[in-house]
């Protein structure tokens, strides 16, 4: 069984663009199943309207610095995009009720990987899943302990139906 994986990182200026396909990675390689993108709200107006919120309950405008928008990238176990789908909407799903985090925008990437010294092609199925990371009342970020991290990392596996990686451990994986 695949383990499961999933990094949750601030959003970069490439974002979007990476996600949609706009600006296109070197190392695609033609899927054999397309890729999925679903946008409910684009990331520069979900900012405006967390940038309002924060001011109309805290008075001041929101630091430049600030990381109100996250990313995740989720390892997926194959290209079946429909059951994929529903595993991922499960998770946002529980991360909404559990951590009030909210889902605007999932991309599965079905075209990215490598091929191998034998001339295969070797795909790394992932989705891109774009979070408003903010209190819904105040506007300002969440801040999540090291404990529910880890129990997102589980929720992650159970959503998925993956096996779910060492607690604790160091592995690295690389950034798009």
């Amino acid at each position: 069984m695949t383990k499961s994986c999933i990094k949750i990182k601030p959003i970069t200026g490439s974002s979007e663009k990476h996600n949609t396909r706009e600006i296109e990675p070197k190392y695609l390689i033609q899927g054999q199943v397309p890729n999925i993108h679903i946008v409910d709200s684009k990331i520069k107006d979900v900012r405006n309207e967390i940038e309002k919120k924060y001011f109309e309950t805290v008075g001041q405008k929101m630091q430049a610095k600030s990381t109100p928008i996250r990313e995740a990238v989720i390892l997926l176990p194959d290209d079946d995009n429909d059951k994929n789908l529903e595993n991922l909407f499960a998770l946002n799903d529980q991360l909404k009720e559990r951590y009030g985090i909210q889902a605007f925008q999932v991309h599965i990437h079905n075209d990215e990987g490598h091929i191998d010294k034998d001339g295969k092609a070797k795909y790394n199925y992932h989705a891109h899943v774009v979070y408003n990371w903010t209190d819904k009342n105040t506007g300002k970020s969440l801040k999540l302990s090291k404990e529910d991290l880890s129990d997102i990392q589980t929720l992650t596996a159970e959503c998925l139906q993956m096996e779910r990686g060492l607690k604790g451990s160091k592995s690295l994986s690389l950034n798009h």
